[in-house]
């Protein structure tokens, strides 16, 4: 099922001219994403995006989860460079998280930001870095869901033009009424692709 999702956002990729494609793996985790870029579409000022994200993850990457579904996410994000701070951005979005926790429905829309540095290194390859993190209390779940918090840093080297290597770490947590719930928390690398 999550090859035919992941070989169903490449092809999707390269139909809408998506602006990005993402794959990150872990010892026992597989998340792919699409981010399409609105900006390119209209005449926008800002770097806009609606994404798409499915997070596989695995029993072994959380404490508290005895069978995991995978977490199901739709964003759009809002992000702009940061005036006089040369090669940073900076953006603020909304998600949508779905997923089934040991029987509770998750539901959530958790309200974020996102940084993008390019590190001022005088190297053959360009060096990123950037850290997500986004929030949803008891008023933003539905359903079973009572939290949401996902925290994620990382560092990106672009190898290719529109092409990078990332190395991160995320931790996601979906707390539902009757507990607190680590949905995965790991180390990962991927790559990235942007058309």
């Amino acid at each position: 099922m999550l090859k035919k999702i992941v070989l169903s956002s490449m092809i999707a990729s390269s139909l809408f001219a998506s602006h990005q494609f993402e794959i990150n793996l872990s010892d026992e985790d597989v998340e792919a994403g699409l981010r399409l870029d609105l900006s390119r579409m209209n005449s926008i000022d800002a770097d806009t995006y609606f994404g798409m994200k499915i997070l596989n993850g695995h029993e072994k990457n959380s404490e508290t989860i005895f069978e995991t579904d995978p977490l199901l996410e739709a964003s759009f994000l809002i992000m702009r460079p940061v005036n006089n701070v040369s090669g940073l951005k900076v953006g603020l979005g909304i998600k949508g998280e779905f997923t089934d926790i040991d029987g509770d429905d998750f539901v959530a829309a958790p309200l974020g930001i996102e940084v993008e540095y390019k590190l001022p290194l005088n190297s053959p390859v360009a060096v990123y870095a950037g850290g997500v993190f986004y929030y949803a209390p008891g008023p933003l779940c539905f359903s079973d869901a009572d939290r949401y918090i996902e925290s994620r840093a990382s560092i990106d080297f672009e190898v290719i033009r529109n092409g990078r290597i990332t190395v991160g770490y995320r931790d996601v947590e979906t707390d539902v009424k009757k507990r607190d719930v680590t949905y995965n928390e790991t180390l990962y690398a991927g790559f990235k692709l942007r058309f």
